[in-house]
C-alpha cells in the first residue's frame, strides 16, 4: 500500500488524468502513455498537435490581416476614384464658343486648300492652341506649345510607322500623339 501513496504523490494529475488529443485525432484516456491508434508517444503527439494548432492559428491571422489589407487598399482606392471623380468634376473646363472659332477656322481652311494641304499641319496647331488656351485646370490657364513643324514631323513619324506596319501601329501611334499633346501643355500664368 506505501508504494501506490508513493507512486500517486508523484504523479502530475493535470498531465497524467487529462484526457489527451494526439496529432492522429484519436483522444486518449488520461491514463495512456502513448496513442492508441497511431503508437506516439503522449508528450510527443501532444506537442505535434499544439505546433499544428499554433500553425494553424498563425495562418488563419495571416489570412485575416491579409484580408484587412485587401480590404484597407479597396477602401483607400475608392477614396481615390472619388477624389477624381471630384477632380474631374472640378477640374477641367472649357470655354470657348464656336463663333470665336469661326474666323482662325475658316482662315486655315483656307491656307490648306491653297497650299494643297500643306498649311494643315500649321492649322492643326492652331487648332489645338485655341482650344487648350479656351481650357482652364482648377482655375488656371492652359496654354499648348507645339508649332506647326512639331505637328508636321509627329505626323510624318507615326503615319511611316502605321503604313510600314499595315495599320498594326495604329494604337501606339494615337497613344503617342496624345502622349506628345500631353507633353507640350503648360499653365499659361
Amino acid at each position: 500500500m506505501a508504494g501506490t501513496q508513493a507512486t500517486i504523490e508523484r504523479m502530475d494529475t493535470q498531465q497524467d488524468f487529462q484526457d489527451w488529443e494526439c496529432v492522429c485525432g484519436y483522444v486518449n484516456e488520461g491514463i495512456d502513455s502513448g496513442c492508441l491508434r497511431c503508437s506516439r508517444e503522449r508528450a510527443a503527439g501532444i506537442a505535434e498537435l499544439n505546433a499544428r494548432k499554433e500553425a494553424e492559428l498563425i495562418a488563419a491571422q495571416k489570412a485575416r490581416l491579409e484580408e484587412e489589407q485587401r480590404l484597407q487598399a479597396a477602401a483607400l482606392e475608392r477614396e481615390q476614384a472619388q477624389e477624381n471623380r471630384v477632380a474631374r468634376l472640378a477640374g477641367l473646363k472649357f470655354n470657348g464658343r464656336p463663333a470665336e472659332f469661326l474666323g482662325p477656322f475658316l482662315l486655315i481652311s483656307l491656307f490648306s486648300t491653297l497650299s494643297f494641304g500643306i498649311y494643315s499641319f500649321w492649322g492643326a496647331a492652331r487648332i489645338m492652341q485655341w482650344t487648350v488656351a479656351n481650357c482652364s485646370l482648377q482655375g488656371r490657364s492652359l496654354r499648348f506649345t507645339g508649332t506647326g513643324v512639331d505637328v508636321l514631323l509627329l505626323w510624318l513619324s507615326q503615319g511611316l510607322l502605321t503604313s510600314l506596319s499595315f495599320g498594326i501601329y495604329t494604337p501606339w501611334a494615337i497613344a503617342n500623339s496624345v502622349q506628345w499633346i500631353s507633353e507640350r501643355l503648360e499653365y499659361a500664368d
